[in-house]
């Protein structure tokens, strides 16, 4: 019995030891195909620049007529996209015999994320499907409050608020607009938006007959004093590519979206307020923990209307936003009502 144990996991030890090298090999047949395929495509790429170039240097001599130019680079490209398929194609025996490797290891382990990559490459997308997208953009600006709606005057100082901060993530959708050498887009979408007031000193707001006020804080020792205000936001942007850089796509011009871009854009954006509150911390003889939170039953406007500046670099923008419909409206009792903010977003753009 005990030499049949033996037997068993001595062959046991040889089938480990046989996957763990077939898995070995399979490894390096993958990286060696990688290797294969992209020496094909890049040296296939650096001749199809050559002509390129080379038409270009004809086209610019006076030597050939746009129409030709046109014509010769839809011939180029379209020539050198049958060499490298037809190159791949000839590699097809090699990649089906990985794949079948690639499924007897699957069945034992994990799958290669090598040759997962080999096969996310060929879907990968065109230039002109690139130019088609959509992400999430997300921003915090520093908030500041003013009397005046039309006004861009960030630094006037407020009189009830300080250290106010707004924080937003958007959903949205970029198109270009006109051709594909185009440097306009469109992007639009919808997020939510908190702004964050801190008031001032040892000042709360309250309510009272109707009215929203700001009011000194008598019943300890304040801790913090906040009123916190969200919204679900829908913007509308134009922007415009100051730095573009084209590539060819079957001998057509295309503006390269893949190429860090500086931009400049404006927006329009509207919104509705889904949720606010009064919220502040205190301590006193019987708690140092005490925490008030009460909704704004009046005071607050239900809708926001404004615009927003910025300019900014590879998705990384600096931004100017001013709201100009009021936040607080005739029942608030406070003087400055218009929201400003300065401050930064990133964007990713990735589906």
């Amino acid at each position: 019995m005990k030499t049949k144990i033996v037997l068993a996991a001595f062959a046991l030890s040889l089938s480990i030891a046989s996957f763990a090298q077939e898995k070995t090999d399979l490894e390096k047949r993958i990286t060696n195909y990688s290797i294969k395929i992209d020496s094909i495509v890049s040296s296939e790429k650096k001749k199809m620049n050559l002509e390129l170039d080379y038409v270009e240097s004809e086209f610019k001599d006076g030597k050939i007529s746009e129409t030709t130019l046109k014509e010769e680079k839809n011939r180029i490209s379209t020539a050198f996209s049958e060499v490298i398929n037809n190159k791949i194609d000839a590699e097809k025996d090699e990649l089906d015999a990985i794949t079948k490797a690639s499924a007897i290891n699957t069945v034992m382990g994990k799958e290669d994320d090598r040759l997962l990559s080999i096969r996310t490459k060929r879907k990968e997308k065109t230039p002109k499907e690139k130019l088609k997208s959509g992400g999430l953009v997300i921003s915090t600006g520093i908030l500041s409050t003013e009397s005046d709606g039309g006004s861009f005057n960030f630094f006037n100082g407020s009189q009830d608020f300080k250290g106010s901060l707004s924080t937003s993530i958007t959903s949205v959708r970029e198109r270009q607009i006109g051709k594909y050498t185009s440097p306009l887009f469109i992007n639009y979408g919808y997020g939510i938006r908190v702004d964050t007031y801190q008031l001032k000193g040892n000042q709360v707001l309250s309510q009272a007959n109707d009215q929203l006020n700001v009011s000194p804080f008598a019943n300890g020792d304040l801790k913090y004093s906040i009123l916190r205000e969200s919204y679900l936001e829908i913007p509308v942007n134009l922007s415009y590519v100051l730095n573009r850089k084209y590539i060819y796509q079957e001998g057509e011009k295309v503006l390269d979206a893949d190429a860090n871009q500086w931009r400049v854009g404006v927006s329009l954006y509207g919104g509705v307020r889904i949720g606010n509150r009064i919220r502040y911390k205190y301590s006193n003889a019987e708690s140092d923990k005490n925490i008030f939170i009460q909704k704004v039953e009046n005071g607050v406007n239900p809708f926001i209307f404004g615009t927003k500046l910025s300019i900014g670099y590879a998705g990384f923008n600096l931004f100017v936003k001013k709201d100009f419909s009021p936040i607080f409206n005739s029942d608030a009792n406070i003087a400055e009502k218009h929201a400003l903010q300065i401050g930064i977003e990133l964007a990713t753009f990735n589906f």
